[in-house]
């Protein structure tokens, strides 16, 4: 029996008496989970209350969320949708972030109206939207501009997302938030500019329904990467994807080689639509740089202007053997793209091709072109379409070609040289358009017509310039920036030369002689020949038109026949050569605004008996012109006509005064030079 006073011997395994208890794993971490709640617990209250808080709930019984009125908009403390009022809360100016961001639309509404939430006090706050399954219909600019839109939904119920093809502010437009959206088939249209500048969007996807893109829908969508279109769509507008610069690859469904109806075309048409169906409409894909491959569906009739422009990438692109025509610039900026033509092909734009150095396919066979050395022509050779890959210095044109057509040449900055051949007739508009690089050009005896714009831009011309002889029209802008030209010969065949056909030619240097056959002068025909030295106008004309030698600023001999009887604005402006006395004709009646402004080197002047009105700035600026004598016909001398004219003697002073007190003071109008619109020409006054 054991002694019950002597000590128990420890159990196996038993704690010391002086062994502290082990800590459990929970029991170590409860004071990190205590700090977590008591941080964690108050933020996700408050969020859940203000997340409450940040939703508006339209209104049950709502049928339209619809457009603000002016009146409406103004009462103090509401946001506006039409018939439903969103009443501003008390605290929203202390607390700025709880402003709405959700926004719930009550099942039986039925649309959402033009600019509806573009226009709303919330717009900019707005994140999600719930629309219902009873709305049919979301208008314009419905949602325009709420810029951190990220979340919304399109019912199956949605018959039409915008009012229209072109007009108005699209529906998302400018939503640089939303990443993602779904178009259901029941959509019948998605109108113009839905889209457009949704920078975030990266996957649109439209089911198969939808029936009318509308003109840049998508324009602007710099995320989009790919979009799949359903063979349902029958008509896709101009511009859709239009500077969509991640976009890669795309299909074009075959519903839009349909021949629409022709009162839903007329429809299209009304709206907005440029190229009627079944098309390729103008600027699709204009400067979608990352783009590689477009199949074009086979009935596709047209490819309208630009629809490619500067599709760098561009690699894989079939022309479908029902293709009969391809716009301006329609492919421009696509270097190197293989492209076989169709038999059916027989319009094509000069500038189609210009410079892109595309690997044209012509069949022999082919009834309209024929390509060769990298140079488009008709099939008879008579007309030379287009320069596709334009050569490194000299080009000799085929000895058959009778007409080169507009914008043939556009761009083509390799080129030195072009000889022509005899018998060339015409060189049509903006044939050699910029061709920078183009040193000299000799234009054959047989030509008769130069088109506008002809030459223009070509700075690096140089030498004379002789217009041949069967030239009887010298079109507008014909040599326009010609700025290496040095001289200048036009023959007695000539009778018009056009608006700036000669303007910043400012290489021209000596005498222009303008034959006495020349009946017409356009407005800044030589504005900025600023080389010439004297000029002589023959006695055939009647009106010197608006800048028509406007800073020529070398000038110091000017004759103007008895002929003329109309200076008009600025025709003289910054003549600054121009010294000693002007001489103008008594057949002189009028005198345009700033007719002789900057005339600086004028001394002296007489104004012709027949002018009754001196208007504003007409020689204002002339700071060395001393005396001026006036007829005694004179009625009017506007304000500011002789302002800066700061050498004039006392007589000429007193006399101007004594007409108007004002004719030597600054003036709005005496500052009138550079900018005076074509339009403000003088009428002769009765």
């Amino acid at each position: 029996m054991s002694d019950p006073n002597k000590p128990q011997t420890e159990l196996a395994g038993a704690p010391a008496k002086d062994e502290a208890p082990r800590e459990s794993l929970i029991d170590r971490i409860r004071p990190f989970i205590l700090i977590f709640l008591l941080l964690f617990l108050p933020t996700a209250l408050f969020h859940a209350f203000t997340d409450y808080m940040y939703v508006y709930r339209v209104p049950a019984g709502t049928k339209v969320v619809g457009t603000p009125t002016r009146s409406s908009r103004s009462r103090l403390g509401e946001y506006i949708y039409g018939s439903v009022l969103i009443k501003k809360r008390h605290w929203d100016w202390l607390i700025p972030y709880l402003g709405y961001r959700h926004c719930i639309i009550p099942e039986g509404a039925e649309e959402i109206g033009i600019n509806a939430f573009c226009n709303s006090g919330i717009r900019d706050d707005l994140r999600s939207v719930r629309i219902p399954g009873s709305v049919k219909k979301i208008g314009d600019g419905a949602f325009g501009r709420c810029g951190k839109l990220t979340d919304i939904n399109i019912p199956g119920s949605v018959e039409q997302i915008g009012n229209g093809l072109a007009n108005g502010v699209g529906v998302f437009r400018e939503c640089r938030s939303l990443r993602r959206i779904v178009i259901p088939g029941s959509v019948k249209w998605i109108g113009g500019l839905t889209f457009e500048n949704c920078t975030g969007l990266s996957e649109v996807v439209i089911l198969d329904g939808v029936k009318v893109i509308g003109n840049s829908a998508f324009s602007g969508c710099t995320a989009l990467r790919a979009v799949d279109i359903p063979d349902s769509v029958e008509w896709i507008g101009d511009g859709v994807f239009k500077n969509c610069a991640l976009l890669e690859e795309i299909r074009l469904p075959a519903g839009m080689a349909k021949h629409l109806p022709g009162e839903e075309e007329q429809r299209l048409l009304s709206a907005g639509s440029t190229v009627p169906s079944p098309n390729v409409g103008g600027d699709l894909f204009a400067g979608c740089t990352s783009l590689k491959k477009v199949t074009i569906p086979d009935g596709i009739e047209t490819i309208g202007e630009e629809a490619f422009l500067n599709c760098a990438n561009l690699s894989e692109l079939n022309l479908p053997d029902s293709l009969t025509r391809i716009g301006s610039r329609a492919f421009q900026g696509c270097r190197s793209l293989p492209l076989t033509f169709g038999k059916r092909l027989q319009t094509i734009h000069g500038n189609a091709f210009s410079g892109t150095r595309c690997a044209l396919i012509v069949p022999d066979d082919h009834p309209f072109f024929r390509f060769e050395d990298g140079i488009l022509y008709s099939k008879d050779g008579s007309k030379l379409i287009s320069c596709v890959s334009p050569p490194d210095g000299p080009y000799v044109v085929a000895p058959d070609v009778k007409i080169i057509v507009p914008h043939a040449f556009e761009g083509c900055d390799s080129i030195t040289e072009i000889r022509l051949p005899d018998g060339l007739d015409v060189i049509d508009t903006e044939a050699f358009f910029e061709c920078f690089n183009l040193k000299h050009v000799e234009l054959p005896d047989s030509l008769q017509i130069i088109k506008y714009g002809a030459f223009y831009g070509c700075k690096g011309l140089t030498g004379t310039l002789t217009i041949p002889s069967n030239v009887t029209l010298i079109n507008g802008s014909a040599f326009k920036g010609c700025s290496g030209l040095t001289g200048l010969t036009i023959p007695p065949s000539v009778t018009s030369i056009g608006d700036s056909a000669f303007e910043n030619c400012s290489g021209l240097t000596g005498t222009l002689a303008i034959p006495p056959s020349v009946t017409a002068i356009g407005k800044m025909a030589f504005e900025n020949c600023s080389g010439l030295t004297e000029l002589t106008i023959p006695p055939s004309v009647e009106v010197i038109p608006f800048g028509a030698f406007r800073r020529c600023s070398s000038l110091t001999g000017l004759t103007i026949p008895p002929s003329v009887t109309l200076i008009n604005g600025s025709a003289f402006y910054g003549c600054k050569g121009l010294t000693g006395t002007l001489a103008i004709p008594p057949s002189v009646t009028g005198i345009g605004n700033n007719a002789f402004a900057n005339c600086s080197g004028l001394t002296e002047l007489t104004i012709p008996p027949g002018v009754k009105v001196i208007p504003s700035g007409a020689f204002n600026g002339c700071s060395r012109l001393k005396h001026v004598t006036l007829p005694d016909s004179l009625e009017t001398i506007e304000d500011g006509a002789f302002s800066g004219c700061k050498s004039l003697d006392q007589e000429t002073v007193e006399r101007l005064n004594a007409v108007n007190p004002n004719a030597c003071r600054q003036n709005n109008m005496s500052a009138l030079n550079d900018r005076l619109a074509p339009s403000d020409l003088l009428m002769p006054r009765h």
